[in-house]
């Protein structure tokens, strides 16, 4: 097999990793209406989860699980003590990207005081690769990928056929106007919330399973190409999002091949100043977020 074929496949891979993360940012996105600098330490805290947890089991569905379960219930708990009182107060974007960020240097804070800064270890079974048509993937390589696609699948029945996603809709479509026609806003942000932080909680697991070594500097850098794939898909699009991580993840995995796998990150950022100048708003973007300090 060339070794662009094995790039290819590797990129597909780190596709699905950025899509679970991506989708949830979009989805969050798409309904406060702010960006969420904090939205790594949910991958983190997913991570550090699992790594406890092999104390107690050594099953990693399980771990994940766990994992998954805690990221949600923090991403609940930082809507509502800290960002729902906030949007109460202030409609400025500004501030709610500083409040975000400094909820991430707090988990960061906080996960070094509990961890250290050293790199932790997640337990993973050793796997060799194998040929699945043209490319060469282990089994959780191919769990992954099957996972992102069962989530965005999932994601898109609850979005269009149940009554939740409905008012998610409405409420991202205009806040105030589903007040008036009876939508409990501030419920179905929470929710959204509860959902967004169990996306990412699996995004965060998978990522683990993944590298296997991590610092509680897990998410925040993997914040960027998850900024990225969501901007270049339209910012608070999920289906933009799923794109942009096919974008980012293929052709990021694809120049590393060529170039050293260092400038990963350069190429990220490369791709999405390129989309930028081509297409402001994101290949599928119709909202315009307002950007008034």
């Amino acid at each position: 097999m060339s070794g662009f074929g094995q790039a290819l496949g590797f990129g597909i891979v780190s596709a699905a990793l950025i899509a679970l993360s991506a989708v949830a940012m979009s989805m969050q996105f798409g309904v406060t209406k702010h960006a969420n600098f904090a939205h790594g330490e949910l991958l983190t805290i997913s991570a550090f989860t699992m790594v406890l947890m092999q104390k107690v089991t050594q099953n990693l569905f399980l771990d994940a699980a766990v994992g998954i379960c805690v990221s949600a219930a923090l991403a609940w708990v930082i809507n509502k003590t800290i960002l729902q009182p906030f949007r109460r107060v202030v409609k400025r974007l500004i501030i709610m990207l500083i409040v975000t960020a400094s909820v991430s240097q707090i988990v960061q804070s906080l996960l070094a005081v509990g961890f250290g800064t050293n790199y932790v270890v997640l337990s993973v079974p050793s796997e060799t690769g194998r040929h699945i048509g043209p490319f060469v993937w282990t089994t959780i390589d191919v769990i992954i990928i099957v996972l992102a696609i069962l989530v965005v699948a999932l994601l898109h029945i609850l979005l269009h056929y149940t009554s939740f996603g409905k008012a998610q809709r409405a409420v991202a479509d205009d806040v105030d106007l589903a007040r008036i026609v009876g939508i409990n806003s501030g419920a179905v942000i929470s929710r959204t919330w509860l959902l967004t932080g169990a996306v990412a909680g699996l995004a965060g697991s998978a990522l683990a399973v993944t590298i296997g070594t991590f610092s509680n500097l897990l998410g925040f850098t993997f914040l960027l190409v998850t900024f990225a794939a969501v901007i270049v898909g339209g910012v608070g699009k999920m289906y933009g999002a799923v794109v942009g991580s096919l974008i980012v993840g293929i052709v990021t995995e694809v120049s590393g091949y060529y170039l050293s796998s260092g400038y990963k990150q350069v190429i990220a950022l490369g791709v999405l100043i390129v989309v930028l100048l081509v297409r402001p708003n994101g290949f599928f973007a119709t909202f315009v977020a307002d950007t008034k300090a």
